[in-house]
């Protein structure tokens, strides 16, 4: 009798049991451990003031609403990048990221971090960043009347065209993935006449001065000088400009554009893809300037960054960034 009863203890135990398992809900009895948070890759662990950064994300389930933010040790926002979508087998869990740290970011150690949502869940992951101090050149340029009159009067159009060709910068195309690192220079090794970053002081023509930083390079060549593309890409934008004469505008990934200033002519029409190499313009003396040259700068993320960092062959870019599309290398 009493295995008996032991036997129908067990049987009405289990039965219970299942009973309580039934009646909790179902997202209870199909509850999945989460999926580990994204990774976030920065393309180099330091960059100098100046320079781009690149990331990279991965995630296991699709990303929505990512924001990127470098901050300092104290927490104050040093940079804002552009996020956009990448190629994936599972869209939107691939992400590339395109930042720029202005010439005067505070430098000291620094994290990199991507938030948003994952799936249903939000998530914040971060990376140590170092940013490196470095020191600019400093320049004093005499203006004649005309280049005076030029930068020192106030005039609506300048603003406009001003903000027109910031709203060309902080456009984002996922699928402008044409470049290659490294860039080539647009006159190949020409002789240098100001560096990026450059702490510029002008002298006004009949008293006063004005100060600035210098945010490109620009290259000492005659008028008519052949430019080439730095890198594939597409022409966004060409035109003629107050301060910066005929300005052509490339493309060359999704928050990275070469600008090229002070043309003579354009060649490569808006809206074409171009290859690394090709002739693009003729440079000339239009808009702001004292003599013939062309000026080189690169945004990122809608801040301009230093050119050099990619002719350099050392650097290591993101397979997006290595993978050039129909533009070619």
């Amino acid at each position: 009798m009493r295995i008996i009863f032991s036997l129908r203890s067990i049987i009405v135990a289990a039965s219970l049991a299942f009973a309580l398992v039934q009646a909790l809900p179902t997202s209870a009895q199909d509850a999945q451990p989460n999926p580990p948070p994204p990774t976030l890759i920065l393309q180099s662990a330091s960059a100098r003031q100046g320079d781009p950064v690149f990331a990279e994300c991965i995630a296991a389930e699709p990303i929505s609403d990512p924001v990127f933010e470098l901050r300092s040790q104290r927490g104050s926002i040093l940079a804002r990048g552009k996020v956009f979508a990448l190629p994936a087998s599972v869209p939107g869990t691939r992400w590339g990221i395109v930042a720029g740290l202005s010439w005067d970011v505070v430098a000291g150690p620094a994290e990199a971090e991507l938030r948003g949502q994952e799936g249903s869940r939000p998530f914040a992951v971060s990376v140590a960043l170092s940013v490196e101090a470095r020191q600019f050149a400093s320049d004093t340029i005499p203006l004649d009347a005309a280049n005076t009159a030029l930068h020192a009067l106030p005039d609506p159009k300048k603003v406009a065209e001003a903000l027109a060709i910031q709203a060309i910068y902080a456009r984002v195309d996922p699928a402008a993935l044409w470049a290659s690192l490294p860039f080539v220079a647009p006159v190949g090794d020409a002789r240098r006449s100001a560096g990026f970053g450059d702490k510029r002081r002008y002298l006004y023509a009949g008293g006063g001065t004005d100060s600035s930083q210098h945010s490109g390079i620009d290259f000492a060549v005659p008028v008519g000088t052949p430019v080439h593309a730095p890198a594939a890409g597409r022409v966004v934008f060409y035109g003629m400009r107050i301060v910066t004469g005929n300005t052509m505008v490339i493309e060359h990934a999704p928050g990275l554009y070469s600008v090229l200033m002070h043309l003579s002519q354009g060649i490569a029409p808006e809206g074409s893809l171009v290859k690394a190499g090709d002739v693009v313009a003729l440079s000339g003396v239009t808009g702001f300037a004292t003599g013939p040259h062309l000026h080189w700068e690169v945004r990122a993320g809608d801040l301009p960054v230093d050119p050099d960092f990619f002719l350099a062959p050392q650097v290591k870019p993101f397979p997006w960034l290595d993978t050039p599309t129909s533009a070619g290398r």
